[in-house]
């Protein structure tokens, strides 16, 4: 029976609440904060329940934390509720999980991304809810289905198209509901059309969370689109007994130019029946199905509004309850050893294990252990109801290859289910085959970006007979080689070296080598790991020290700088040192360490050009990583000396030779030799410039001036007449009149 309304509204006994599961914020690639999501989807667009997920990969332990008390703080019961979680992200096919509710996160950089480390966090994690994320057949057929994870499994997320996909998980054996998010990564919490729809009891945590558990859940692409699915008083997300079943199924979208075009009941992966074309924004529709007890079936609705909009409900999965437990019944669930290839020579000691599926504990009973010349028998008691127990035997040494059947049987007189006493199998007795990495050789150390480095290793053949095989290097994720060693002898070890690698990019990286044996008898010494740093290549200019500030004309300077090398590898660095345009020289330091400074020096430069003049400092090291250090600029002012003669010469009345600053003794000069003797505020490089009555430089002495002491001066080849001497400091500037009278 079809039943379409135009404008209907209804009420089932739960309210309907509409939530966002994915999202994220700048805690991982998104924006924003956990805060602004919050308040945003709260006030904003509307929505009921936001759960911030951010990427477990970039999340720290305070983020973890910060968020659950902005999830706290923005919750407003019966209003608004917060949900914090995490989205399992690896780098490879295995698919992404949101986890809600958990007390901790795992990140996939810590578990090779194998989904089996996320199952057992979430075991561990009793009120986690976990929600398989971008359904799609690529990433939904490795995410291999777990009984014991099904549980925490709840909701399977959809979007554009991804709701085709909806029967992978549920063929797996999933039992997860629909869910749909827009997986909010640039803000807007919850503003897109993309919902999950929830019925629950009311809007507090653990209403929804219950709801959640038990799928009462639908994913939707319009707004206020709703599905209700149920069985008599069973919800989607039940499970009802086989038989003939009436489904009750209500669409409805609160917007009447919403209308719904066909609605469609779906079972594993085909329609049920014909679908129903209409053209409302409420249906109701009341198909029958019978199934027969044999069977396991789930159903869901599937519709669609104007054609396009996809709105889809959980499921109800169909099957018969399990029939009642009997008293007694033991059965051996697993040969635990010998597996299935043992090394000749191997001496073991043959093990199953047993589960009792009664109520009952059985007193005393043997299990008998069977395989070539080997029979033994174990004499046990228990195992107690529901749980399972490790048997051992007697002792058996491999001493003959071959292979062989296994089989392991429970002998109890009183079993009442004799079909899972028995276990079989078979093993392989094998010579001895185990090759492994012996040594991860290079890369191993902190290396410089741009280094070009031979990645090599060592490995040792540790079985009885040679052997070829492939060897495989990883740097990261930009480096991933291999090579063939071939007849490699037995007991021997062998150096292996791979292409090289570029170490372009900057950071910390693992490097794992591994050796790929088919067959390989001791896995466990198969691979070696370590972990390299690339810092930059990177060689800066620190300071100019000279030519700065203001000098005369005619002075010759010696340029200099500081420069640091940041190279792992000590280098030899050259630097280029400018002075106006007519200055271009270049100058390289010795060997240096990682992070060492050197005052390097250039050669001499006459400043007869005056006037100011930039100068710059520039490193040359070759694939400098950071060219932002390389460069240091500064100005030098050249001036030329006034003609003026000062009218003082020697020592000024009633102060000391050293409070005046500087003199120049003998003065007159007599002999070809004087000294200037100073007395300075501070410490540091000074110029000593002696100018005839043109203003000619005659004489310029740089030197390295305490806070006091005396320089010699060579006036040889003056002849008679009146000079000038002037004296600079970076805080003192002093002019004395010199007369020369031989």
């Amino acid at each position: 029976m079809l039943v379409a309304l135009a404008g209907a509204s209804f009420c089932f006994g739960y309210n309907l609440y509409y939530a966002n599961m994915h999202s994220h914020t700048r805690n991982s690639d998104g924006i924003g904060t956990p805060e602004w999501a919050y308040a945003y989807a709260r006030d904003t667009a509307g929505i009921d329940i936001l759960a911030v997920t951010d990427h477990a990969e970039g999340l720290t332990a305070a983020e973890w934390d910060d968020c659950l008390e902005q999830a706290e703080a923005a919750t407003d019961p019966g209003e608004f509720l917060g949900l914090r979680g995490f989205e399992w992200t690896p780098n490879n096919a295995y698919g992404h999980c949101n986890v809600l509710n958990s007390n901790d996160y795992i990140s996939s950089l810590a578990d090779d991304s194998v989904p089996e480390s996320l199952y057992a966090f979430v075991r561990r994690e009793p009120e986690a809810i976990a929600q398989v994320n971008h359904i799609a057949g690529a990433y939904l057929r490795r995410f291999a289905y777990s009984a014991s994870a099904d549980s925490s499994f709840c909701l399977g997320e959809g979007q554009v198209v991804c709701y085709n996909n909806y029967y992978i998980p549920l063929d797996s054996g999933w039992r997860i509901g629909a869910a749909c998010a827009d997986d909010a990564h640039q803000g807007k919490w919850g503003a897109s059309r993309f919902l999950t729809g929830v019925w629950a009891d009311s809007l507090i945590k653990e209403s929804v969370l219950d709801a959640l558990r038990k799928m009462r859940t639908f994913g939707t692409e319009s707004r206020r689109a709703s599905i209700r699915f149920t069985a008599g008083d069973s919800w989607q997300g039940s499970t009802i007994p086989t038989g003939t079943i009436q489904f009750d199924i209500t669409v409805q979208d609160e917007d009447t130019a919403d209308r719904f075009t066909i609605v469609k009941l779906m079972t594993n992966r085909r329609v049920v029946g014909d679908s129903v074309v209409v053209n409302s924004n409420h249906v109701e529709w009341h198909p029958t199905v019978t199934v027969s007890s044999d069977d396991r079936s789930y159903y869901y609705v599937l519709a669609f509004i104007n054609d396009t909009v996809p709105v889809w409900s959980s499921p109800i999965w169909v099957e018969d309850p399990p029939p009642p437990p009997l008293d007694y019944d033991v059965a051996c669930v697993g040969i635990r050893a010998p597996g299935a290839t043992v090394d000749s020579g191997a001496v073991l000691t043959p093990a199953c294990s047993v589960r009792n599926y009664g109520i009952a504990t059985p007193d005393s009973y043997t299990i008998r252990m069977k395989f070539g010349a080997y029979e033994e028998t174990a004499a046990v008691a228990g195992p107690a109801p529901g749980t399972a127990m490790y048997v051992t035997f007697p002792p058996w040494a491999a001493d003959s290859c071959g292979t062989f059947a296994v089989s392991c049987s429970t002998e109890l007189g009183c079993d009442e289910d004799a079909s899972n006493d028995r276990k079989t199998g078979s093993t392989s007795v094998l010579g001895n085959t185990d090759v492994g990495v012996n040594r991860l050789l290079r890369p191993a150390a902190p290396y410089d970006s741009g280094t070009i480095v031979t990645p090599a290793c060592s490995t040792r053949n540790y079985g009885a007979q040679a052997a070829s095989y492939r060897v495989r290097m990883k740097v990261g994720t930009y480096y991933n080689k291999s090579v063939l060693v071939s007849s490699h002898a037995a007991g021997a070890a062998k150096y292996v070296a791979f292409p090289p690698c570029t170490l372009r990019y900057k950071g910390n990286f693992a490097v794992t080598c591994s050796t790929e044996l088919g067959g390989d008898r001791t896995p466990s010494n198969d691979r070696k790991t370590n972990e390299i740093a690339v810092q930059p290549r990177d060689a800066a200019c620190v300071k100019i020290r000279a030519p700065l500030g203001t000098l005369d004309s005619g002075i010759i300077v010696t340029p200099a700088c500081t420069v640091q090398n940041w190279c792992i590898t000590s280098q030899k660095i050259s630097v280029r040192m400018k002075v106006g345009t007519f200055y271009n020289k270049t100058a390289t330091t010795p060997l240096l360490s990682y992070r060492v400074k050197r005052y390097l020096t250039f050669p001499p430069c006459t400043l007869k050009v005056t006037g100011t003049h930039a100068v710059t400092c520039s490193t040359l090291l070759a694939n400098d990583a950071r060219p932002a250090n390389n460069k240091v600029t500064g100005s030098v002012t050249v001036t030329s000396f006034p003609l003026e003669i000062p009218q003082h010469d020697g020592v000024v009345a009633g102060k000391t030779a050293m409070e005046q600053g500087m003199y120049v003794d003998p003065n007159p000069l007599a002999s070809g030799l004087a000294v200037l003797r100073y007395s300075l505020p501070k410490a540091g490089a000074a110029t000593a410039s002696i100018y005839n009555v043109r203003g000619q430089t005659v004489l310029a002495q740089t030197f390295v001036a305490g806070r006091s002491g005396a320089v010699d001066l060579d006036l040889r080849h003056l002849s008679n007449g009146v000079y000038v001497v002037k004296f600079r400091s970076r805080r003192f500037i002093a002019t004395k009149k010199l007369v020369v009278q031989r």
